[in-house]
């Protein structure tokens, strides 16, 4: 579900929400070594998405918007399915001149953790932890109309 809505003179409410079944969409990699072979354990996940934008004049605009999914696990015991979920700001910035649109936006995400724990002969062994993880993006984009 997508919404938009104007809540004064030249500023936008936009908000999301997406439910993804991933639950029903697993991965099986049979290797007839039971020792290497694998599996997803994909959980359903929710994200929402909630931002305003705002025209500056006829030439500047801006977006600030905040992103979450919940869903995934804090443990996992498989490689397939290292997610719980994730919070994201963003930042966007537009300027057009006649034909030409300069858009630039940076993104700032905290990936939640999650430790990999596979059971080996009845113990349970944490072969990997992803912890205090983040990613950053930048973009640019150059249009022109015709």
């Amino acid at each position: 579900m997508n919404f938009q809505t104007g809540i004064a003179e030249n500023t936008l409410l936009i908000g999301s929400i997406h439910k993804t079944n991933w639950s029903k969409s697993q991965i099986d990699v049979p290797t007839e070594c039971s020792a290497s072979a694998t599996g997803s354990k994909f959980t359903d996940t929710t994200t929402t998405k909630v931002g305003v934008g705002r025209k500056l004049s006829d030439n500047w605009s801006v977006l600030a918007s905040y992103q979450q999914e919940t869903g995934g696990n804090k443990t996992t015991t498989s490689l397939f399915t290292v997610n719980n979920g994730y919070q994201s700001i963003n930042l966007g910035l537009s300027y057009t001149l006649d034909n030409i649109t300069i858009s630039g936006g940076y993104s700032y995400t905290d990936i939640g953790d999650v430790s990999v724990v596979i059971p080996v002969s009845g113990t349970d062994t944490t072969y990997a932890t992803y912890k205090n993880n983040t990613a950053s993006a930048l973009g640019l984009k150059l249009g022109v109309s015709f």
